[in-house]
């Protein structure tokens, strides 16, 4: 079937909101599912609809598969401010469309074209500051959260299915993560290969996603889970500061550049798969505690330890005292047993809040972890509070 007859199936139904012969650009001309082609157009919303906000006139229309229309259908059911806005879903005679949200490219960015993707921004910028590109995976975790919800995979996270936009002056009121640098936002767009999730080693037919930034599973012809969007955020990740997909270059050779807590979300995140971050509150978990870390005006040794990691003042103070505390147990006189009790407490910091980070050099431990997270934690849990106890009975056995 013809472009113009796909429209025109659908013209009594949209008629009323669309002038089609004032506007109806073709933008996509090929799709990429099942080697069947399924067009985009652009077109306006008539004005008289338009009342809240007349500058949002753009709107995308979608040819659709009848199994792309059941996954689009369950997208417009949700709303989340990091994804394209799935507005509806129609059919007629077995053919489907979708009217989706069109996301224009920020102001701040002067950009000749009508919207950015990350791809394009990253050629024209190089590169992204830590920071930001630590607040746009925040960002994408909320986004993909909440197609997880529904139980969806994205599948095909890449950078050119994320577009730059502006963020609305009622941002900070829904979420905790604040906009890029010149009030910047990202938005996931693309579901044209999202799957309904299953176990990891479920067997599919087909490889789907963009290689640069796929999880290996779903290369493997293994059904895709909420982990393969993982990976490839920490590929996003890597991209937005080097330029590149770390399976295309070489994790080591930035470890320096970066501060320890970014290097360490994406070699999690593109680990294997029982070593990823189990779900997306984890990762955004450590992102925003990257961008706190960025955001503190303390030296940046000092945001090494906890209690100042975050930048809490109660945290802070808490932190001080206990630091202050071990320093003055080896006074006056360098005694032995000070020594061992700023051991033991020194220790049982390091264990509690998992700074020696043994999963990556025993991969044995990072297999258990991952498997067992709740005995892992338990056993990390007795660790610390035995070094607590040692340091105990030294001071009250051997002042």
């Amino acid at each position: 079937m013809e472009a113009e007859n796909i429209i025109n199936l659908f013209r009594d139904d949209l008629k009323e909101f669309f002038d089609f012969d004032e506007r109806l650009d073709l933008i996509s001309s090929g799709g990429k599912f099942e080697n069947k082609t399924y067009r985009v157009w652009l077109t306006d919303i008539k004005g008289e609809y338009l009342t809240l906000a007349p500058a949002e006139n753009s709107v995308i229309i979608k040819e659709l598969s009848y199994e792309q229309a059941a996954v689009y259908s369950r997208i417009s059911a949700i709303f989340n401010p990091h994804l394209e806005a799935v507005y509806c879903v129609l059919e007629r005679m077995g053919r489907f469309i979708s009217i989706n949200e069109f996301i224009k490219a920020p102001e701040c960015l002067n950009y000749e074209q009508c919207s950015i993707s990350l791809e394009e921004a990253v050629t024209r910028l190089k590169r992204f500051s830590e920071r930001d590109a630590l607040i746009f995976i925040c960002q994408l975790c909320e986004g993909i959260e909440a197609l997880h919800k529904i139980n969806l995979s994205h599948n095909d996270i890449s950078p050119k299915n994320i577009l730059l936009t502006d963020a609305p002056a009622w941002g900070q009121e829904i979420s905790p993560v604040p906009p890029a640098s010149d009030n910047i936002w990202v938005k996931l767009i693309d579901f044209d290969i999202s799957r309904e999730q299953k176990a990891w080693n479920h067997n599919v037919t087909t490889v789907m996603g963009t290689t640069p930034y796929a999880a290996p599973e779903i290369l493997d012809f293994r059904h895709p889970t909420d982990r393969a969007d993982i990976y490839s955020l920490g590929c996003i990740l890597y991209y937005m500061l080097t330029g590149q997909s770390p399976k295309d270059a070489d994790l080591t050779a930035y470890q320096k550049q970066y501060g320890k807590n970014t290097m360490r979300i994406i070699n999690r995140c593109t680990a294997s798969y029982e070593h990823r971050y189990r779900n997306m509150v984890e990762l955004k978990s450590d992102a925003l505690r990257g961008v706190r870390m960025a955001d503190s005006r303390l030296p940046k040794w000092l945001r090494f330890f906890p209690g100042f990691r975050s930048g809490t003042y109660w945290k802070m103070g808490i932190a001080s005292c206990y630091y202050f505390y071990l320093f003055m147990s080896i006074f006056p006189y360098f005694s032995f047993s000070g020594i061992l009790v700023t051991f033991f407490l020194g220790m049982f910091v390091l264990i509690l809040f998992n700074l020696l980070h043994l999963e990556y050099y025993l991969p044995k431990n990072g297999r258990f972890k991952s498997a067992y997270p709740a005995p892992a934690a338990i056993l990390r849990l007795a660790a610390a509070v035995l070094c607590f106890c040692a340091a105990c009975i030294i001071l009250l056995y051997f002042p």
